[in-house]
């Protein structure tokens, strides 16, 4: 199953009009490319068992969005205390499901299967265990590389067949959700410039250590500023009270720099902006 990890919802904000590509800059590379929505930030098979029911959930947060799209655009967001309720779904969607946790799950999970084959090699010889794995007898200098990389594919695969990950998704979920409920929402509306909207869509930055997002060691509960970009001239953020705020280039600038520190590997735009030449200037 193809799963995304950026709403496609929120990702048509940076369409021309509907079904118009919109521009991806690969900061690896350093290239500029349009694409259509579909085809972008999405992970297939992201989770393996009970991504049905993950994919109804970010699909039920999803299927609210367009309303509350239209509420925020004729700044009637704040009469709509539902409507509110879905932009705070979507900052904690965003942040349970998200190429930097899948990052950091690989990281952990890699670290977790080495672990295990290196307990399982201090019980048991390289020759017994790749007996035990591949019924086969293997002799000599490479079986215990061999034997190791065995019990590491082993435990992976292992991990991938149970609900770890989905539960790991409604844990952070539900999480976030609890965190965010504590906060009101300031919509910012740009008033020149545009926004762009990073791979890792939630932004959060501790400004003491000038660190954005999980993958820099940032959590929730350590940041000065949680945002999220809702399109190129709309932006939301955690508060204290419900409110608009206009925003100037200069403010666009600033979050648009953020938003590419917690970047992990793409940006997108809407075509026409400029903004890639403006990120080849920043990089």
């Amino acid at each position: 199953m193809r799963q995304h990890l950026v709403s496609r919802v929120l990702l048509r904000r940076f369409e021309n009009h509907r079904n118009s590509p919109i521009c991806v800059f690969d900061l690896d590379g350093k290239v500029e490319k349009t694409s259509r929505v579909k085809h972008i930030c999405h992970i297939q098979d992201f989770i393996l068992v009970g991504a049905k029911e993950t994919e109804g959930t970010w699909q039920t947060v999803e299927k609210r969005l367009p309303y509350a799209f239209e509420l925020l655009d004729k700044k009637e967001i704040l009469n709509d205390s539902a409507a509110l309720d879905t932009f705070k779904d979507c900052i904690a969607l965003h942040w349970a499901r998200s190429i930097a946790v899948e990052e950091m799950y690989k990281k952990k999970s890699e670290i977790y299967a080495n672990m295990l084959a290196e307990n399982v090699l201090n019980k048991a010889s390289p020759e017994e265990v790749l007996r035990a794995l591949t019924g086969l007898d293997v002799l000599g200098p490479q079986a215990p590389t061999i034997a190791h990389e065995r019990l590491r594919d082993y435990f992976r695969r292992a991990t991938d067949k149970t609900k770890f990950k989905a539960k790991l998704f409604y844990k952070l979920f539900d999480r976030a959700r609890s965190y965010v409920s504590e906060f009101a929402l300031e919509f910012g509306i740009a008033t020149e410039g545009e926004l762009m909207l990073a791979d890792t869509p939630v932004i959060a930055w501790n400004s003491s250590t000038r660190r954005v997002g999980p993958l820099q060691g940032v959590r929730w509960g350590q940041a000065d500023v949680i945002f999220m970009a809702l399109g190129p001239k709309h932006v939301v953020a955690l508060t204290q009270h419900n409110t608009y705020r206009y925003i100037g280039e200069k403010e666009i600038e600033r979050l648009n720099a953020l938003q590419l520190q917690g970047a992990l590997r793409y940006m997108y735009y809407r075509c026409g902006s400029s903004l890639g030449q403006k990120l080849r200037q920043m990089l």
